[in-house]
């Protein structure tokens, strides 16, 4: 990772509690604060998973109801949630999606509320899908939530984590666009189907993708974290929102393969249903506080990005 010109607030002292610390950002985070001397504990359901990852380095806590009310963590994030994708959005997934951002950030609070020293911060993850499908226009981190169905989600995790207010430090509340890595997360099957001709344009192509690289999004974790006063939401994407079918030809383009291909709006609805809506959606968002923080992404454009991940 190239270096941060911030993080000088960080100390090999320093004791993070991550939920979500197996997944694609979570783990990420987790490798860069334990490379740089600070001590991690891994909230997960599968302790045997979290090891496999980083071996004897972390702590894996599966119940916070069995941690003393001392634990004193110097720093939490909550970045876990069930992925949207991989399957049909049953009755069943939908609360899943409720209940592992909601509901574990109510265990996080519960868990604050009996501690006899406060984290520094909490760190609780949401998504750009907060503002809603938009069609037109332009989301800072001022501008008010969406009515769909993500935008619930979002809401729902963000009003939970209010909760939390008290308890810590700072609250910051990190809206994640679209996660671009080599190691996997959206970018891994689209870049299947493009090396095989089969990129293609989604519906009308003009929805909007707002993205980060995942190098650049724990940079700002960290930066939000140490090196300013930060609190609030935190819009985690890169300057250059782009239309869905410019993100397509772009990405065919660096793996030098054809773009022709367009899928109709009805066909991706018949074929994933309430699914559908994470690729015929979109938000055009920019990151304001990063901005006015005088944040540098390391990848500001997505042809820089393309560069350092393929």
């Amino acid at each position: 990772m190239t270096e941060n010109p911030a993080t000088s607030g960080l100390h090999e002292g320093d004791h993070w509690l991550i939920a979500g610390g197996t997944g694609l950002i979570g783990s990420a985070l987790a490798f860069e604060l334990l490379s740089r001397g600070a001590k991690v504990s891994i909230y997960t359901r599968d302790a045997e998973k979290a090891h496999k990852l980083f071996g004897d380095t972390i702590t894996a806590i599966t119940d916070l109801n069995s941690l003393p009310d001392d634990a004193a963590f110097s720093h939490i994030a909550h970045l876990a949630g069930s992925p949207l994708a991989g399957g049909f959005w049953t009755k069943a997934r939908k609360q899943s999606f409720f209940d592992s951002r909601a509901g574990i950030s109510k265990h996080i609070n519960d868990f604050l509320k009996r501690q006899s020293k406060k984290p520094k911060v909490l760190l609780s993850g949401s998504a750009i899908g907060y503002y809603g499908d938009m069609v037109r226009g332009t989301a800072d981190e001022h501008s008010p939530a969406g009515e769909d169905f993500m935008a619930t989600i979002c809401s729902s995790w963000e009003a939970e984590a209010e909760g939390a207010r008290d308890y810590v430090g700072r609250l910051i509340k990190l809206r994640t666009g679209i996660v671009l890595s080599e190691k996997g997360g959206f970018m891994e099957p689209m870049t299947m189907a493009s090396k095989f001709g089969l990129g293609a344009t989604l519906g009308s192509g003009e929805q909007w993708m707002s993205w980060i690289t995942l190098e650049d999004i724990i940079r700002l974790i960290l930066f939000a974290v140490y090196d300013t006063d930060i609190s609030g939401p935190v819009n985690a994407t890169a300057a250059e929102p782009v239309r869905q079918k410019d993100f397509q030809k772009q990405l065919s383009k660096k793996l030098n393969r054809p773009q022709f291909m367009w899928a109709p709006a009805f066909m991706v609805k018949l074929f994933l249903q309430d699914l559908s809506d994470l690729f015929l959606t979109g938000q055009r968002v920019v990151p304001q506080v990063a901005q006015e923080n005088d944040f540098r992404f390391n990848h500001p454009t997505l042809k820089a990005a393309f560069k350092a991940i393929l």
